[in-house]
């Protein structure tokens, strides 16, 4: 009862909190990872939900010969449809209670899951690529509805097939736009005020390099392809480029656009480093502590 009654304050104060920032004109998104980890109290109570006897993982592709396992539990979707979606659409209100938006983490996998058992390869889950199409927009035209008012992103970052693309634009739900990975059948690199309207644009994730290391790691043709759509050289001192590139990057016509904190202060560190374990990641921290930044000569 005491940590009950713990959460119940943490709650409240997080209500009054997200009610007070929408009255500055900020907007709370969140994140809803795709699935939860076999530890996880979802895992405990509702284990007829999920799959234990598989883990949930990737194909292979051109970086695993084998793909990944994830050491993650899929979701039993034969005993989600039996329930409506209930505990997705709790999942997602729960979500819009918290926060006046949300993504939602590898949205490929509510139309098919990648699953397998120990070291052999897996399979597709469903299936047939008729029926993962027509699961996708039933589980997230479910989600969506129990979402309400709150604002839906979807990562649809990698290999995402058609179909996908092509169910998530019908349904109105915006995708990324990383401008770096966005090309022409040319290859070079698409402006970005021809991007649709419906989608988020940034030069970077949280799982790549910010804006000045990922411009430096780029092969020098894309590097000449962004530097001739920002109207800068490859040779232009870099404070100077970097306002160039970002100027480029709000020229988007997607509806939302997004720089990372690092790219704020023109910094280099990263955030994270994928399929990597250690101190470097998820340990960055803002130069200067939030109740000074204003007031910061430098910053």
């Amino acid at each position: 009862r005491f940590h009950q009654s713990l959460q119940c304050q943490l709650f409240e104060q997080w209500e009054r909190a997200r009610a007070a920032v929408r009255e500055e004109g900020v907007l709370l998104f969140g994140d809803l990872p795709f699935v939860v980890g076999r530890e996880s109290a979802d895992v405990w109570s509702w284990s007829r939900l999920f799959r234990n006897d598989l883990d949930l993982g990737a194909p292979p592709d051109e970086f695993s010969a084998i793909g990944q396992s994830w050491g993650l539990p899929p979701y039993d979707w034969a005993a989600l449809e039996a329930e409506q979606q209930a505990w997705l659409r709790a999942r997602a209100a729960h979500a819009a209670r918290l926060y006046h938006g949300f993504r939602l983490d590898h949205v490929v996998g509510y139309f098919r899951q990648y699953v397998r058992k120990g070291e052999a390869l897996g399979e597709f889950d469903p299936k047939d690529e008729g029926d993962q199409e027509s699961h996708g927009r039933r589980v997230l035209a479910a989600m969506r509805e129990a979402a309400q008012q709150a604002e839906i992103i979807v990562e649809d970052l990698g290999v995402i097939p058609q179909f996908v693309r092509r169910a998530l634009a019908e349904m109105s739900l915006p995708g990324y736009k990383i401008l770096p990975w966005e090309k022409e059948p040319d290859q070079t690199m698409r402006n970005p005020a021809e991007f649709p309207e419906i989608s988020v644009a940034s030069y970077s994730t949280h799982d790549t390099p910010p804006l000045l290391a990922f411009y430096d790691s780029l092969p020098e043709r894309d590097r000449a392809s962004l530097a001739a759509l920002a109207k800068t050289t490859l040779d232009a001192p870099e404070a100077e480029r970097e306002r160039a590139l970002l100027r480029l990057l709000f020229s988007a016509r997607s509806a939302l656009t997004m720089v990372l904190v690092t790219e704020i202060f023109g910094e280099r560190a990263r955030i994270n480093t994928p399929n990597s374990v250690g101190e470097h990641n998820w340990s960055y921290r803002i130069p200067s502590p939030v109740e000074r930044l204003e007031t910061d000569p430098k910053l």
